[in-house]
């Protein structure tokens, strides 16, 4: 199961059972700083050519940590067109491809929250 966490400063995408299993990752914590993008993933699947590590499996599953030249990402999808990119800057990732049971309604959720915490450190910085 993936399922996802907002606090007050940071997204939290959790990976369990065969997710965990297959993603070789329990967890992946984002500030919502570092957080550059985030859309409907596009179909176009230009994953990055070395899986460390991962797993892999054409037209099935495409699952773990990828590099490239001067790129590092997450993809966890299994071809049903329904996840989300997340682009980040001064993360360990430089962009996160998961499947989301609804897109539209996981974007939202991220948007909330990065909203929310945008008022929180506008809060903050007119408090001191």
């Amino acid at each position: 199961m993936i399922s996802f966490e907002y606090q007050n400063d940071h997204y939290t995408i959790h990976l369990t059972g065969w997710h965990l299993i297959w993603g070789l990752r329990s967890k992946i914590v984002i500030p919502y700083s570092q957080i550059v993008s985030f859309e409907p993933h596009t179909g176009a699947y230009n994953i990055p050519w070395c899986r460390c590590p991962g797993t892999a499996l054409p037209r099935v599953i495409i699952a773990g940590t990828y590099l490239a030249t001067g790129r590092k990402e997450f993809w966890y999808m299994r071809y049903k067109h329904n996840e989300i990119a997340i682009t980040l800057k001064g993360h360990k990732f430089t962009r996160i491809v998961i499947e989301v049971d609804n897109p539209t309604q996981e974007l939202a959720n991220l948007a909330t929250g990065i909203k929310r915490w945008s008022d929180l450190q506008l809060i903050a910085s007119q408090a001191g």
